[in-house]
C-alpha cells in the first residue's frame, strides 16, 4: 500500500528534470571523477541520497528490475520508485539492471551482480553508490567507465609528462629530504 511519502518528492517537471540529470550523468561517465551538480527540488525517502534519487527518476522504468540495499529496502524507498518510475525491486542481486545502496554501508562482492557478457556487456548492472564527498582518503586514478587506479607506493604522476614525473618520484621515494627538496632534485632528473 503506498503512502503519502511515496507520492510526493519527486521531478517537478519530470521530462525537463530527467534531461538536466541525463546530461549530469553522460558527462560525469566521461569525466570519472568530476564533480556533478544536481540542483533540483527532490525529496527522496530517507536514506536515499539527492543524487541516487535523481539517477533513479531519470534512468529507471517499468522494465528496470532495481535491487535496494537493506537500509532502502526497509523504508520507503520501495513504493517511491515504483511509484514514480514503475520499476519493480527484486530480492536477488543477479536479477537487478540497477542496485542502490545508502551511504555508509558496505558494498557485496560484484561479482553478485550481472556483469554482462562479452557480446551484450550493456546487460551488466549499474551499482548507484553516493559518496558524501571526493575530498580527502586515499588518493585514486579514476578512469573509462569505473576503472579505479590506486598509486603503488603511494606514488603517481598523470599528463604528457606523467611517466617522467613517476619515474623521479620513485627515485626519490626512499629519502629524508623535505617536500621541496624533493621537487627541486626531481625536476633535474
Amino acid at each position: 500500500m503506498l503512502d503519502a511519502d511515496s507520492l510526493i518528492g519527486g521531478f517537478s517537471s519530470p521530462v525537463f528534470d530527467a534531461q538536466t540529470v541525463f546530461r549530469a550523468v553522460m558527462d560525469g561517465m566521461a569525466r570519472p571523477g568530476s564533480r556533478q551538480t544536481i540542483g533540483l527540488g527532490l525529496q527522496p525517502p530517507a536514506l536515499f541520497g539527492l543524487a541516487q534519487a535523481a539517477i533513479a527518476l531519470t534512468l529507471c522504468d517499468v522494465d528496470t528490475p532495481v535491487w535496494l540495499s537493506t537500509g532502502l529496502a526497509k523504508g520507503a524507498v520501495p513504493n517511491w520508485l515504483s511509484f514514480h518510475t514503475g520499476a519493480v525491486t527484486v530480492p536477488q542481486k543477479a536479477d537487478a539492471h540497477f542496485a542502490f545502496f545508502e551511504g555508509g554501508s558496505s558494498l557485496p562482492a560484484f561479482g553478485q551482480f550481472s556483469g554482462g557478457t562479452q557480446d551484450y556487456p550493456d546487460r551488466s548492472a549499474t551499482l548507484v553508490y553516493e559518496l558524501p564527498s571526493l575530498d580527502g582518503g586515499d588518493v585514486l586514478v579514476l578512469t573509462g567507465p569505473g576503472d579505479v587506479l590506486e598509486p603503488e607506493a603511494g606514488v603517481m604522476a598523470i599528463g604528457s609528462g606523467g611517466n617522467y614525473a613517476l619515474a623521479a618520484a620513485r627515485a626519490l621515494l626512499d629519502t629524508d629530504k623535505d617536500a621541496e627538496t624533493i621537487v627541486r632534485r626531481s625536476l633535474d632528473i
